[in-house]
């Protein structure tokens, strides 16, 4: 599927090839819902992100341990779950924190109101969007990932300087 011009990936299978193509950032939309899916996929290109929707949480798992998301739009359901059940939810919780720092992690709900900040962090996210506030999602994602960057940006180039990596 072509929107604007860029590519949407659409795939039971994510390769490596899918971040390659993007060279800029790469967002990672995983949403059940398929209209919803790509009206969050269409939102994400005017921000400049390469999109990658995933369409199952099996897939997906494999690939993320070798590749990373600057950006990861999460449905609190995804693959049939509850948010504790999650297996997406539950693996990146899981994650080093020093890989975790690479990705800003944004959970899609139901229940939760939008920038429910004690929530996002219990659940180790970086930002929650209620579905009733997905169409001011741009320009919340925008910037709150701006803020994400600028905050990091300092402890990874103190990395860097010392010759060490994050990741």
């Amino acid at each position: 599927m072509r929107l604007d011009g860029e590519a949407i990936h659409q795939s039971e299978e994510i390769t490596p090839l899918h971040l390659i193509e993007a060279g800029g950032r790469t967002a990672l939309v995983c949403i059940a819902d398929g209209a919803l899916s790509e009206r969050i996929a269409q939102a994400l290109q005017k921000l400049n992100y390469h999109v990658v929707v995933a369409q199952n949480p099996s897939s997906l798992l494999g690939r993320m341990e070798f590749d990373q998301y600057p950006l990861i739009l999460l449905d609190e359901g995804y693959g049939g779950t509850d948010s504790a059940s999650n297996p997406v939810l539950l693996h990146l919780q899981r994650s080093p924190m020093p890989a975790r720092r690479r990705s800003f992690l944004c959970i899609r709900s139901e229940q939760t109101p939008t920038l429910d900040h004690l929530t996002a962090f219990r659940i180790g996210a970086n930002l929650i969007i209620n579905l009733q506030d997905v169409e001011k999602m741009p320009v919340i994602l925008d910037r709150l990932v701006k803020e994400y960057e600028a905050f990091y940006a300092v402890f990874n180039d103190e990395l860097t300087k010392r010759g060490t990596s994050s990741v």
